[in-house]
């Protein structure tokens, strides 16, 4: 496993994820969410731990979960995570699920962290599941939350 250097929180935390709404992409903090006890969540399948994958095994890789989160019965929407300037665009759903089943898919498709979105008791997160480059894990990171999820054993 690959552990998550400075630079890549830095363009996690710096990242802008969105939502498509009719066809239009909006932040994906302005999502009004009926039901706040479950938690949305932007997850991917592609490019495990931000190492790129050929466009054809990432369309199959996000093909796939989306089956996992329809099989499951989850509300979703198509999602993406991008940078500022949109060089780096990363496909993915935000998804209604519990943070278990958001834990085992983003462990099985290998990526770093998931964003949560804000709910009346917090705000924007990460959850970050690969260890730190660094010497300490951060709890926060440029005003953001960083909860880093143990290994599962």
């Amino acid at each position: 496993m690959t552990a998550l250097s400075k630079d890549q929180l830095d363009a996690y935390v710096a990242a802008v994820y969105e939502v498509e709404i009719d066809g239009r992409w909006i932040e994906a903090s302005a999502l009004p969410l009926a039901d706040v006890a479950t938690p949305a969540a932007l997850i991917s399948a592609c490019n495990p731990y931000s190492q790129l994958l050929p466009e054809s095994e990432n369309a199959q890789r996000h093909l796939r979960l989306q089956r996992e989160i329809e099989a499951g019965g989850h509300r979703c929407w198509p999602a993406r995570g991008r940078s500022v300037d949109a060089s780096w665009i990363e496909p993915g759903f935000l998804v209604q699920a519990p943070l278990a089943q958001v834990d085992i898919w983003a462990r099985d498709y290998r990526q770093h962290a998931v964003w949560l979105a804000p709910d009346a008791a917090r705000a924007a997160s990460l959850r970050v599941y690969t260890a730190f480059a660094g010497a300490e894990p951060p709890p926060q990171w440029e005003g953001m939350d960083v909860v880093w999820v143990p290994t599962a054993s």
